[in-house]
């Protein structure tokens, strides 16, 4: 699986609303179509798509948003977390912002969903 279905999953298949409700069906969902890959990226084994700005942001939804979801009411739904703000504080050097690269309608949620991590620290 490559950003691009992580970023069409969550921007197009998903509604804004459903980003933050309790959802079981979601979650299911998440952790069936996903939950492999939240693995990898727990034992850091996405670094490689860093190297551009949609990866970086497909990262940081794998991590802070889809744990959640498959560790729903968990300790491990916040054990990413501080992996979820490394992709954050280093923005790729081609001077690509991540929202730039998300679909049009969604460029708001996708600059949002860039800075959402730093939530969990305050």
């Amino acid at each position: 699986m490559q950003p691009p279905s992580i970023l069409h999953f969550w921007f197009e298949e998903l509604t804004a609303k459903q980003h933050f409700v309790k959802d079981t069906a979601l979650n299911e969902t998440i952790r069936t179509r996903f939950g492999d890959l939240l693995s990898a990226a727990a034992r850091c084994e996405l670094f490689a798509w860093r190297a551009t700005a949609r990866g970086r942001l497909a990262e940081i939804i794998v991590l802070d948003q889809f744990s959640r979801n498959v560790y729903r009411d968990t300790p491990r739904a916040f054990a990413q977390d501080a992996l979820a703000l490394e992709p954050c504080c280093h923005p790729p050097r081609h001077g690509l912002d991540a929202h730039e690269s998300a679909p049009a309608p969604t460029r708001g949620l996708a600059r949002w969903r860039l800075a959402r991590p730093f939530a969990a620290c305050v």
